[in-house]
């Protein structure tokens, strides 16, 4: 079973229960998301990127903190058929380049609340 096809099943098995939940603790906050809404959000996110024409075979860079839309994101990128290529939050943009040339990926996701060496993307 494809992992993408996983996360439809348990969709469809268990859609009210909490799938993932994301605790921030010097905030005290918690937030969870239902198998439903998980399957829905990384549905959206793969149609995104095939809007922007990323298709099967493809590569696309994540470039993300580890929060929940980090596996929606995940999940949305391997819904299209693309290669995943996971990268580390704290990466610069010098890393980034080469990185980028040497996967031959063709976009990066990234989430706006990393900035690459004290500048904005």
């Amino acid at each position: 079973m494809h992992i993408g096809e996983m996360l439809a099943r348990n969709a469809r098995m268990f859609p009210e229960k909490i799938a993932l939940v994301e605790r921030i603790s010097a905030e005290g906050q918690r937030f969870t998301i239902t198998w439903r809404e998980f399957d829905s959000r990384a549905n959206s996110f793969s149609q995104v990127l095939r809007g922007m024409g990323i298709q099967k075979g493809d590569r696309v860079m994540q470039l993300m903190n580890n929060p929940i839309d980090w596996l929606v994101a995940y999940f949305g990128i391997v819904r299209t058929g693309a290669w995943v290529v996971p990268l580390n939050f704290r990466f610069i943009v010098v890393v980034l380049i080469p990185g980028r040339e040497a996967t031959e990926t063709e976009i990066l996701e990234y989430c706006q609340e990393i900035y690459f060496g004290g500048l904005s993307p």
